[in-house]
């Protein structure tokens, strides 16, 4: 993992311990801490504290490669929540390093997740190449809602607003990203992309899309 100086362009730090690809890396509190966690291709998740380059923990549970990771709250708390090749999210407290819940129900590996809000309420999102976008309660880890019409892979997903309404975008290998309304479920627009499409961020009041072909930029 590399943190660059987004104003100068300059690298910072290397931070070194996974053994193979990192898939994805996050911002996490710890005791009010700002620190980093990433995602490996070695099955786990690892703390970092961004500011000295030294590894805090090491969190393991997942049975193949890690390829997204999100910070989640539950009952106020900062916890991590990681998407997994073996069909799994997993939600961590990233202060002890122990495993809070297992969430199951993807039929196949997981690509992404990401938090989004219901009704007021923090909750999960995680996307499958299963075709399919899924919701989840993290404090309860019971799966609320599954967003079917992607035609494949679902490879991200991120949290939108649109005129104060908390949405939910998805990319796909299909070409489309969709936009959604996690609390009725319904796809309220879907975006022809022509390629495929590897990642989707909300920023500010633009929706930026990753693409095999180059970056897509919605306004």
């Amino acid at each position: 993992v590399r943190i660059w100086d987004p104003e100068t362009g300059k690298q910072r730090a290397v931070l070194e311990g996974h053994p193979s690809a990192i898939n994805g890396v996050c911002p996490v509190t710890v005791a009010g801490r700002a620190l980093l966690a990433s995602a490996g291709a070695d099955g786990t998740v690892r703390i970092w504290d961004p500011e000295t380059g030294k590894q805090r923990a090491v969190l393991e549970g997942h049975q193949t490669a890690i390829h997204g990771v999100c910070p989640v709250t539950v009952a106020g708390r900062p916890l991590l929540a990681s998407a997994g090749a073996d069909s799994t999210v997993r939600i961590w407290d990233p202060e002890t390093g122990k495993q809070r819940a297992v969430l199951e129900g993807h039929q196949t590996a997981i690509h992404g997740v990401c938090p989004v809000t219901v009704a007021g309420r923090p909750l999960l999102a995680s996307a499958g190449a299963d075709s399919t976008v899924r919701i989840w309660d993290p404090e309860t880890g019971k799966q609320r809602a599954v967003l079917e019409g992607h035609q494949t892979w679902v490879n991200r997903l991120c949290p939108v607003t649109v005129a104060g309404r908390a949405l939910l975008a998805s990319a796909s290998a299909d070409g489309t990203v969709r936009i959604w309304n996690p609390e009725t479920r319904v796809c309220l627009l879907t975006v022809p992309t022509h390629h495929t499409a590897l990642a989707v961020e909300w920023t500010a009041e633009w929706l930026a899309i990753g693409l095999v072909a180059g970056i897509l930029v919605i306004k």
